[in-house]
C-alpha cells in the first residue's frame, strides 16, 4: 500500500517539476540568444534605443 502512494507521489513530483525545468530552460536559452544576437549586431540595437 505505502509503495503505490510513494509512486503517486513520484509521478505527482515529476510531473510538476519537469515542466518549471523546461519552462526556465526556455526561458535561459531565449535570453542567451537574445544577448548574442544584439552582441553581434551591436549597431542595430544602439539605433532602435
Amino acid at each position: 500500500m505505502f509503495d503505490i502512494i510513494a509512486k503517486v507521489f513520484l509521478y505527482l513530483g515529476i510531473a510538476i517539476v519537469t515542466p518549471t525545468v523546461v519552462a526556465i530552460l526556455f526561458d535561459v536559452s531565449f535570453y542567451l540568444w537574445r544577448n548574442i544576437s544584439e552582441a553581434v549586431t551591436p549597431r542595430k540595437a544602439i539605433k532602435t534605443q
